[in-house]
């Protein structure tokens, strides 16, 4: 990774009953999308991680 991904990467546009909806830069191909996580699960470092619908394959997360 360059030096440039370390800036945050994410950012929640709203919040609804609990659950955050997060704006992000999916990590594997760049493209921005938009992903529902708990709101106490935004600081974690597993969000930037999460890859969008295009990129969600077996590989991403080893299931």
């Amino acid at each position: 990774m360059k030096d440039t991904d370390q800036k945050k990467s994410f950012y929640v546009r709203r919040v609804v009953d609990g659950m955050a909806h997060v704006a992000k830069r999916c990590h594997w191909c760049g493209k921005l999308h938009q992903v529902i996580v708990p709101l106490d699960d935004v600081g974690l470092d597993y969000v930037p991680q999460i890859p969008c619908g295009r990129c969600d394959d077996s590989r991403v997360f080893g299931h």
